[in-house]
């Protein structure tokens, strides 16, 4: 049996095409931490004493849903 013929392997990438109109993009929503903890539910102070709550601005930042699309 022979494993290695001295053929290299080719990565080809996984595209495919679709129109423009037909791609949605998920827009996700706000973590309102004020809200939860009216509600009860402190996890602002959990997060902030793990050190991910700046993590948090950087998810509830703008989306561009057409630039998505775009590139």
């Amino acid at each position: 049996m022979q494993i290695y013929n001295g053929a290299s392997y080719v990565i080809k990438p996984k595209t495919m095409v679709m129109d423009k109109v037909d791609q949605l993009v998920q827009v996700e929503n706000h973590v309102d931490f004020i809200a939860l903890k009216r509600q009860g539910v402190d996890i602002g102070s959990y997060l902030l004493y793990q050190g991910i709550y700046d993590y948090f601005g950087i998810l509830n930042g703008p989306s561009y849903a057409e630039l998505v699309k775009d590139i």
